[in-house]
């Protein structure tokens, strides 16, 4: 999907025109580029998370002539995919978290312990 597609697709879905769909995405991508390139972290639970990270300077070689070279340290964006997205890419259910532990709603309650009698209560 590119982009005139994914305008196409925004506009479909919520209705709005393809121009204040387009307005809409560009918003949301400068937004994005303006928090990573500040080293914020962005983030959509479920969906995934963008963030920055260093990359160490080391030792490369040129395809064309087979000489190494000092590739220099770098800033680099990467993107970590969330569970919900990757269970979409699988065609699968999310996993959800699992519940606390508690009685299921067909489980029989334990009847009541009735309280011993006491001596006095039977001699009235």
């Amino acid at each position: 999907m590119n982009k005139s597609e994914m305008v196409d697709a925004i506009s479909a879905k919520t209705g709005l025109t393809k121009k204040d769909a387009k307005l809409a995405l560009d918003a949301f991508v400068e937004s994005v580029m303006d928090c990573v390139a500040s080293g914020e972290e962005v983030g959509f639970t479920g969906f995934g998370k963008w963030q920055v990270a260093n990359r160490d300077s080391r030792m490369g070689i040129n395809p064309a002539t087979g000489a190494r070279i000092q590739i220099s340290e770098r800033k680099v964006v990467k993107f970590k995919v969330g569970a919900t997205l990757k269970a979409a890419a699988n065609q699968e259910k999310p996993k959800r978290k699992a519940k606390p532990a508690g009685k299921a709603k067909n489980e029989a309650k334990p009847k009541r312990k009735r309280k011993p009698a006491r001596l006095r209560d039977l001699l009235g």
